[in-house]
């Protein structure tokens, strides 16, 4: 399978989970999963997004170490999802435009 199937392989079993575990670690070591909504509306730049706090725990633990954990589950289609890598504090205002809705809103 090359990258662009794996890519749409991940998008077609993640996109239709509304929530994902999030997970960093904290400044004392241990492993702290939050519940996260992914705002992509596609896979077409090979990233996840989510909004946060710049205040947060969650950017803070970013800061410190980028390495995070994210977790997808949809039990009633036996689908369940694994994923690791780098994550960065992206402050861009036009990506925030193209990715904003009602959901996120509402945080």
């Amino acid at each position: 399978m090359n990258e662009n199937e794996a890519r749409d392989k991940l998008w077609k079993m993640i996109k239709g989970i509304k929530f994902a575990m999030f997970t960093t670690r904290h400044g004392n070591g241990h492993l702290h999963a939050r519940p996260m909504t992914t705002q992509n509306k596609e896979l077409g730049d090979d990233s996840l997004w989510f909004f946060m706090s710049r205040n947060g725990d969650p950017v803070g633990d970013v800061r410190a170490d980028p390495t995070v954990g994210v977790v997808y589950a949809d039990p009633g289609s036996d689908t369940y999802v694994s994923l690791s890598g780098n994550a960065a504090e992206v402050d861009d205002l036009a990506k925030k435009r193209e990715l904003w809705n009602k959901i996120a809103e509402a945080w």
